[in-house]
């Protein structure tokens, strides 16, 4: 009877008629060093000495013994065939795992699948309720700011009237015509200075930006959304801290004159400092609402 492949007596067990055998005897024949087999196999040395002993148990399923072997006899010039012939001729072989059958395996990936593919389309349907809400919040508030700004930026018109005539014009002379009035609208011009020594700075947006200023004191003069066609006029004490979140759709004043707002490099944004004389330079100080905060 033969005697277990692996076991104490496995190396004398690789006889001239097992594949193991059959293997080292090719490979010695040949002049190959153990070292090179394992080279040419691209396996450990550990691998060709099990190979060579048949302690295919090491090599852990029957399926990795067959490979090794096929490829193993392949190089050594071999049949295959035979070698795995021999190898199915031996007993205590490891036996192969019994697969799951397929109507047990199936119903438990279908229901795990139909499960986890909800999750995704709540996400979708979550997203889309958010963003949905978040539109509806930022044209309430634009019409809103729109509302307020005409409002506000009308000027109310000045009736320029004739003095009242004195005399009282005779009977026989025909009353003089009185002029109809003339309407003239006030030319808007930006609002005065609160207190001397302030600075006026006037923005006037082309497209959505939001903006911050803040005066010397820290006081916030204005931290809004601006629109396109809106302008905004904010005067306090120098320096004027400003932050602007898209400088290309901004067009801004200094006491009436233009000014370049220095954008930040790489970036659209801006953050600069207004100084008495109605300079500009860039701020290179911390964020402005948390510095003042």
């Amino acid at each position: 009877m033969k005697e277990p492949v692996g076991g104490a007596s496995g190396a004398a067990a690789a006889g001239p008629d097992t594949p193991g055998g059959m293997l080292r005897a090719e490979r010695e024949r040949r002049g190959y060093s153990v070292q090179h087999a394992a080279e040419e196999m691209h396996l450990d040395v550990r691998v060709i000495e099990a190979l060579e002993a048949n302690r295919f148990e090491e090599l852990g399923a029957p399926v990795y013994a067959r490979g090794h072997l096929r490829k193993y006899a392949s190089i050594l010039g071999l049949s295959p065939t035979t070698v795995l012939s021999r190898y199915e001729a031996l007993g205590g072989m490891p036996v192969d795992p019994t697969p799951i059958p397929t109507t047990l395996a199936t119903p438990v990936r279908v229901v795990e699948r139909r499960r986890m593919s909800k999750v995704p389309l709540w996400i979708a349907a979550a997203i889309v309720i958010v963003a949905g809400l978040a539109w509806l919040a930022f044209e309430l508030l634009q019409k809103r700011e729109a509302a307020s700004a005409t409002t506000s930026e009308v000027v109310e018109p000045t009736v320029a009237q004739e003095p009242p005539n004195v005399d009282t014009p005779s009977v026989s002379e025909p009353a003089a015509q009185v002029p109809a009035p003339v309407t003239q609208v006030a030319a808007s011009a930006p609002p005065p200075r609160t207190t001397a020594g302030d600075v006026r700075l006037r923005l006037e947006f082309t497209e959505p930006s939001w903006a911050e200023i803040y005066d010397a004191s820290g006081q916030r003069l204005m931290f809004d959304m601006g629109t396109p066609g809106r302008v905004r006029t904010v005067a306090g004490a120098p320096p004027l801290r400003v932050n602007i979140g898209l400088a290309s759709a901004v067009n801004a004043q200094v006491d009436d004159r233009p000014i370049v707002i220095p954008r930040r490099s790489g970036k659209d944004g801006a953050k600069f400092v207004i100084e008495a004389d109605g300079s500009v330079k860039p701020d290179t100080s911390l964020k402005t609402a948390e510095r003042l905060e």
